[in-house]
C-alpha cells in the first residue's frame, strides 16, 4: 500500500517538474519574441503600417475568405447528416415494416388449390 503511495507521489512530483520546465521554456520563448529586433523593425516599418500593404492585405483577406462561408455550411450539413442520418434511416425502415408492405409475407401468394 505504501509503495503505491510512493509511486503516485513520484509521478506527481515528476509532472510538476515537467510543468515547471515547460513554463520556463515558454517564458524564455515569449521574452525572445518580444525582444526580437527583427520583429520590432518589421512592425515599426512604414511599409507595414500603410501604403501598398493595405491593398495587399485586402486582397489576401478576400482570397483567404473566398470559400469560407460555403465551407462552414458544408461542414455543418455534413455533421448533421452523419449525426442524424442513421436515426432517420432506422425510422424509415421501421415505419415501412410496421405498415406491412414489402415485409416477410410479400405481396405475391402461390395458388394453393390443387
Amino acid at each position: 500500500m505504501s509503495d503505491d503511495r510512493e509511486v503516485r507521489r513520484a509521478k506527481i512530483l515528476k509532472r510538476t517538474e515537467e510543468a515547471t520546465v515547460g513554463a520556463e521554456i515558454f517564458k524564455v520563448l515569449r521574452q525572445r519574441i518580444e525582444n526580437s529586433p527583427t520583429l520590432k523593425q518589421t512592425i515599426a516599418s512604414p511599409d507595414f503600417k500603410g501604403g501598398d500593404y493595405n491593398e495587399e492585405r485586402k486582397v489576401l483577406v478576400t482570397v483567404n475568405n473566398l470559400g469560407l462561408s460555403e465551407g462552414v455550411l458544408v461542414g455543418i450539413a455534413t455533421f448533421l447528416v452523419l449525426r442524424r442520418g442513421p436515426q432517420l434511416v432506422v425510422r424509415l425502415f421501421s415505419s415501412r415494416s410496421s405498415r406491412g408492405g414489402g415485409g416477410g409475407g410479400g405481396g405475391y401468394q402461390l395458388d394453393r388449390s390443387g
